[in-house]
């Protein structure tokens, strides 16, 4: 808990300068974005959409201790750093748990928390189709994507 605590302090302490300036709409940075995004949840203690002054207080108060690992009452310099990439490296985690969570439902079509060799192949026909962009029936460089690095790793084969 103190580490997800962690995350979501440095996020929203991060987040806090860019939601200042005025922002195009809902999750753009900003005031609108804000309103969407993980510091607005962060903030909503009870989940009812506002953020009262009580909760405001609370947080920070929870922010400050999280980053105040030695709870001398004083955040160090030194640590600072430290405590931000630890921060980082867990949001990372996090989302890489849950898109393998995501995959890991999508492949497991029966629901009984197991995949089977059947259920794996049962998706050939549709990742095949997601490589072989051009629809010629193989897989080939014609089919890399045409964004930014990912068709690099396809340029000399």
């Amino acid at each position: 808990m103190k580490t997800l605590l962690l995350s979501a302090s440095l996020t929203a302490l991060l987040a806090l300068p860019a939601m200042a300036q005025p922002g195009p709409g809902p999750g753009a940075p900003g005031p609108d974005g804000f309103f969407g995004g993980p510091a607005m949840t962060a903030f909503d203690a009870d989940k009812n959409g506002v953020i009262d002054r009580d909760e405001f207080k609370a947080f920070r108060e929870a922010q400050f201790k999280a980053l105040d690992p030695k709870g001398t009452g004083r955040i160090n310099r030194e640590e600072f750093p430290d405590l931000m990439e630890k921060a980082r490296e867990e949001r990372r985690e996090e989302r890489r748990e849950a898109m393998a969570g995501r995959l890991f439902d999508a492949l497991d079509t029966n629901k009984d928390g197991i995949v089977t060799k059947e259920e794996y192949a049962a998706r050939n026909d549709e990742a095949f189709g997601r490589w072989d962009r051009n629809g010629d029936g193989k897989i080939d460089k014609n089919d890399r994507p045409s964004r930014g690095d990912r068709g690099e790793r396809w340029k000399d084969r």
